[in-house]
């Protein structure tokens, strides 16, 4: 397995408490991009309406298949991470996943719902998304914070190297106390799933002092004690607040999942 970052040596980004900004930006100029397009899709697998938000790099239909970014609480957090997107100058499609509201997130992040909600995604709306935009079929980053980080795990869990809707994984500061019970039995699944112990995948975590870091630092050493072959995974601690580390932690990530040359 590669290992990017122990447990051992967690780095506290932003001062420490003290504020500022996270490392710098991927290198790079930021990426023309086309409008924003909206639209919603209405799903057999949750039987909710969902909103969406996309925007493609301006040279998607001409230039390589981008990459496909999935953030999901679009209504808070679109805006912001397609900024940050746009200043780093990874060239990628996001594709922001509304929730509806409040209420219908706890049911889609959280399991009972976490299981017809991954279907959505894997089954109705990636697809759809591969039917209007030209874009990477090998390359789908999934990106959620709290419930939303949360979630992101519970996806994580259903890899296998044979089924690999999404590449990446990008967990910010996963509110994992709300079900310990479920999470662990879903991480020992996918190891039981798993024979050969082999993980092709990506993984940052990122996780709060002030926020989830606690809860996510057990279940990243869980993780890595099952040393899987081929995965990437990495953690990072932040002393910013829980919904303040959300943007910093998705650059640096964005650094790791889309390394430039020097």
């Amino acid at each position: 397995m590669i290992r990017t970052l122990a447990a051992a040596a967690l780095i506290l980004l932003a001062g420490c408490g003290q504020g500022g900004s996270s490392s710098s930006p991927p290198a790079g100029t930021p990426v023309d991009t086309g409008p924003v397009a909206t639209f919603s899709i209405s799903s057999d697998r949750t039987g909710a309406t969902y909103p969406i938000w996309v925007i493609a790099p301006a040279d998607s239909a001409t230039g390589p298949p981008p990459p496909t970014i999935y953030v999901l609480d679009a209504e808070t957090r679109f805006s912001t991470i397609s900024a940050v997107l746009h200043d780093s100058g990874v060239r990628a499609t996001i594709v922001g996943v509304g929730n509806t509201g409040g209420d219908r997130r706890q049911v889609d992040f959280l399991e009972p719902g976490a299981d017809p909600y991954y279907d959505f995604l894997v089954q109705e709306l990636v697809p759809l998304i591969g039917s209007r935009y030209r874009v990477d079929p090998d390359r789908r980053v999934l990106s959620g914070h709290s419930s939303g980080g949360l979630f992101c795990m519970y996806a994580l869990f259903k890899t296998m190297p044979t089924r690999r809707p999404f590449s990446d994984f990008v967990c910010a500061d996963g509110s994992y106390w709300q079900q310990p019970a479920q999470v662990a039995d879903a991480e020992a699944g996918m190891y039981a799933a798993n024979p050969g112990h082999d993980l092709p995948v990506t993984v940052v975590m990122g996780g709060d002092q002030y926020g989830n870091l606690q809860y996510m630092d057990p279940l990243y050493q869980q993780v890595l004690s099952r040393h899987y072959s081929s995965l990437r995974i990495s953690e990072h601690a932040y002393a910013m607040g829980h919904v303040q580390m959300d943007a910093p932690f998705f650059n640096d990530a964005l650094a790791i999942l889309f390394p430039r040359a020097h």
